[in-house]
């Protein structure tokens, strides 16, 4: 990946259960890599459209 960027959307249901995303949060970042909290739809898919664009080039 060019940005080392992941984005996990949980589904709905899921999503309310907090402690679920912050569970895998602390567990991804355990792991060696480190999360960081969004707000749904902020910037995941500019970059996206970013990575397409350049990608064709």
């Amino acid at each position: 990946m060019l940005t080392e960027t992941a984005a996990v959307k949980l589904k709905p249901e899921v999503a309310k259960a907090n402690l679920v995303a912050e569970s895998l949060a602390q567990r991804l970042t355990e792991c060696g890599f480190p999360t960081k909290r969004r707000v749904s739809g902020m910037g995941v898919m500019e970059d996206m459209k970013k990575w397409k664009e350049n990608s064709e080039v």
